[in-house]
């Protein structure tokens, strides 16, 4: 089968031991993805809410360092690309922002659960929005090209930057560059870092991308095929059926043992055609939704 995954941890958290992506011994790795047909992998840096931008900064060019260091095995493997997931480096240094996209960054979220120089994460207020320098950072990252990541954002500063993709979309009539990478339903599971109706509604409506992720806490229950097949039927439901897209958040957060690795992915595809979700329903939520978003924004790698 075909894989288009908008995120996994596996970058950074395969830096902490010392391993390389190709022979990971977390949840993704070259070794464990070889026997899908075709595979598209979003690598996130992560940065920890508590390292100040400076710290950040140097954390997040380490990271992108090693990255650098395997890109040739992992054309290998996969069509990786590359993304920041907290973007608290570049708080009073928006010059930043050029320096990570000349470096091969093409996805950027503002923050990850907490607040920083930019705007405030999924579990801080609701209703404070982006900061001034957070929305000079998304007009900035649209003229780049780069795409902005909301799935860690909380509800008011997901609005501020769906705005300015709107905005975007009436002056220029271009495409906006905007999606969730690893998000679910709120009305499924109520959860902060789960998007509400209204938000769907509006992603799907900038033809944006929503990419579950297998996440229990945000699925619901212990996260089996039937939470996951809840939250792809009430995306349909909404009329988000060209939006839905997969994050696992693999080696970022735990997953139900049955699907706990990229190697079991097969494996949840059979057990969500055996719940009745349709085969081209998965195949474009596996693949070909990311797929043609990516290409038509001329970001998916040769």
């Amino acid at each position: 089968m075909r894989l288009f995954d908008l995120h996994c941890d596996t970058l950074t958290e395969s830096m902490k031991v010392g391993q390389t992506i190709a022979h990971f011994s977390g949840a993704v790795s070259l070794d464990k993805a070889a026997a899908l047909e075709d595979w598209a992998q979003v690598f996130a840096v992560f940065s920890p809410d508590d390292m100040g931008p400076d710290t950040a900064w140097y954390y997040v060019n380490v990271a992108i360092d090693g990255y650098e260091a395997q890109i040739g095995s992992l054309r290998q493997g996969c069509k990786p690309l590359l993304a920041i997931e907290n973007a608290s480096c570049l708080a009073g240094h928006p010059e930043r922002l050029d320096e990570l996209a000349r470096r091969g960054v093409r996805m950027l979220s503002l923050t990850w659960n907490g607040e920083n120089g930019l705007g405030y994460g999924a579990m801080q207020d609701a209703r404070k929005g982006l900061k001034p320098e957070g929305e000079a950072i998304v007009r900035r990252a649209f003229e780049l090209g780069l795409l902005l990541d909301v799935s860690h954002l909380n509800e008011a500063g997901f609005w501020d930057a769906c705005d300015i993709a709107g905005r975007l979309r009436r002056d220029t009539k271009r495409l906006p560059r905007i999606l969730a990478s690893h998000s679910c339903c709120d009305a499924v599971n109520e959860n902060p870092r789960n998007l509400r109706d209204s938000q769907i509604r509006l992603l799907a409506d900038l033809q944006g991308l929503i990419g579950l992720n297998l996440y229990p806490v945000h699925l619901g229950g212990d996260g089996d095929a039937a939470a996951i097949a809840a939250h792809i039927e009430h995306l349909q439901e909404l009329g988000a059926s060209a939006s839905m897209a997969i994050g696992t958040d693999y080696d970022g957060a735990e997953v139900n043992p049955r699907y706990a690795s990229i190697d079991r992915i097969p494996l949840l595809y059979r057990d969500l055609i055996s719940l009745g979700i349709s085969a081209d329903t998965l195949d474009a939520l596996f693949w070909g939704n990311a797929a043609r978003y990516f290409n038509r924004r001329a970001v998916l790698p040769n």
